[in-house]
């Protein structure tokens, strides 16, 4: 179990650095948009662009939260640890601790990413609007893993299990009541690639999941299928209920190469 545990949270660690270069890509964007517009009107420091850059931080505190959070949820859920009341507890605390980490960072930051900004409305008045936009508590948080875990019980009887072996992989569907289909991991990425491209709306997301799941399917045999995984997980971060019955398989093969 330690070592499920450890494998958990490296799944977890390596989501959340994906979620961070998304996310930092997309907090950058938005902070040049935002400059953009002030620069329109002809006024880079007015009040009101100056909350708007404290709720783009905030924003982007709150996605890199939810990630964080989603990414040991669904590490522990992968790798069969149950979501005790002790381990529940720990998972809060740590997407607590790092809510308040980033918001401490983001005050420091301040003068440095919108130092005109943080000066025109005032340094307090820029943490609050920071704050303010970050949506987690910890009450929040707890109500969320609660509902995982009820949602994890109410789907363990239904839940499809993927196991995958050697060259002629075996996927075992439904696998309580022994029905078995043999398919090869050629299958499984041909039926994930059909379902990306015909329920993700034509978009770069679609061809960033795309690319990301060829990536993986090429590295299968390799050690650096592990990293691939990982990238493909998070860009398909926002479509997990798509990818969910796959993850069992790609999980596995994996683990054939730790």
């Amino acid at each position: 179990m330690g070592e499920a545990r450890n494998r958990a949270r490296q799944f977890a660690d390596n989501a959340y650095k994906a979620a961070l270069g998304r996310c930092s890509g997309e907090f950058q964007k938005e902070l040049l948009g935002i400059g953009r517009k002030a620069a329109a009107r002809g006024v880079l420091t007015t009040g009101g662009t100056s909350i708007e850059i404290a709720q783009a931080h905030g924003r982007y505190i709150s996605n890199l939260v939810q990630a964080r959070l989603e990414g040991l949820l669904e590490g522990y859920e992968l790798h069969n640890v149950a979501l005790d009341d002790p381990l529940s507890t720990e998972i809060a605390e740590d997407v607590m601790r790092l809510q308040e980490g980033l918001l401490t960072d983001s005050g420091r930051a301040a003068d440095q990413t919108s130092n005109a900004a943080a000066r025109t409305i005032g340094r307090e008045q820029f943490a609050q609007q920071v704050r303010s936009e970050c949506m987690a508590s910890r009450a929040s948080i707890e109500v969320e893993i609660q509902r995982w875990r009820f949602a994890s019980k109410k789907e363990s009887a239904v839940t499809n299990v993927y196991h995958v072996h050697g060259h002629n992989p075996r996927w075992n569907t439904n696998s309580t009541d022994s029905s078995v289909n043999i398919v090869s991991s050629e299958e499984i990425f041909s039926t994930l690639r059909l379902k990306v491209s015909s329920q993700v709306p034509a978009s770069e997301e679609q061809r960033d999941i795309l690319e990301k799941l060829r990536l993986l399917e090429e590295t299968q045999n390799s050690p650096a299928f592990a990293k691939r995984y990982s990238d493909f997980i998070g860009s398909a971060a926002n479509h997990m209920a798509l990818i969910a019955p796959f993850i069992p398989a790609l999980t596995e093969m994996m683990h054939k190469l730790l």
